[in-house]
């Protein structure tokens, strides 16, 4: 897994850790294609996390409040055993020509929908 606390590997077995993502070329990425601006709520870089390793590219990308936020932070010693938590808002896509590596998820997308302004159509 990746780091969580300065700490190579997670603690519990099978489960590797929460990481945050940093990876500006990632995030301008992402708001470049669906025109999220970075100062948004959902682009703020410590409010998204994954369970992939640093340097990785992530599979999926969730989005956490603050408060969730805060409770990861302050478990630097991983003694929460965290299974799931955050919104799935990206997921990485095996696309060749694709402009962005990652899709937007159903799970997400209520909460995107207001911050998204472009790949938008509205069907007549």
């Amino acid at each position: 897994g990746g780091t969580r606390g300065g700490r190579a590997g997670g603690k519990w077995k099978g489960i590797d850790p929460l990481v945050p993502v940093n990876d500006s070329r990632l995030l301008d990425n992402i708001s470049e294609t669906y025109g999220i601006s970075r100062a948004s709520s959902i682009l703020q870089e410590n409010r998204l996390i994954t369970r992939s390793a640093e340097g990785a590219a992530p599979k999926r990308i969730y989005w956490v409040s603050k408060p969730v936020l805060e409770v990861l932070n302050r478990d630097a010693g991983e003694l929460l055993k965290v299974v799931v938590t955050g919104v799935k808002m990206f997921e990485r896509q095996e696309v060749k020509r694709a402009s962005c590596p990652y899709r937007i998820s159903s799970e997400g997308l209520s909460a995107l929908l207001p911050h998204i302004t472009r790949q938008c159509f509205e069907p007549t």
